[in-house]
């Protein structure tokens, strides 16, 4: 499956999610770099946190095949994943930054090309 005429109807709503919720990480990048390292205003950080881990637990509900055929940073995700929600005291605030300003919208919009959506 590679086109986004065959993508199944389960995929496609699973990415659309994925999707959506990298949009509202773009709401927190959008307040800004600064806001969101400030040690003392956790609440984007926060809030960024649980964006990835909503992220990857909407990506695990995507099929292998789909995954196969996107290629994308799924391990990686899963890997955050586990770190953000298991060992939350050691997390790189910068790094997090980088997930939501850098790599969320790129593969954003890959995953909205390969089921034939746009913004």
């Amino acid at each position: 499956m590679t086109g986004p005429s065959l993508v199944d109807d389960a995929d496609r709503r699973h990415v659309a999610e994925l999707a959506r919720l990298m949009s509202e990480a773009a709401r927190i990048v959008e307040r800004g770099e600064q806001t969101f390292l400030a040690q003392g205003n956790p609440v984007e950080f926060l809030a960024g946190r649980m964006l990835i881990i909503d992220v990857d637990t909407a990506a695990e509900r995507i099929s292998a095949d789909f995954k196969a055929a996107h290629p994308g940073d799924w391990r990686a995700l899963a890997r955050a994943r586990d770190k953000y929600a298991h060992h939350y005291d050691d997390i790189d605030r910068v790094l997090v930054w980088r997930v939501l300003a850098n790599r969320f919208p790129a593969w954003r919009e890959q995953l909205l090309t390969a089921i034939g959506e746009s913004d």
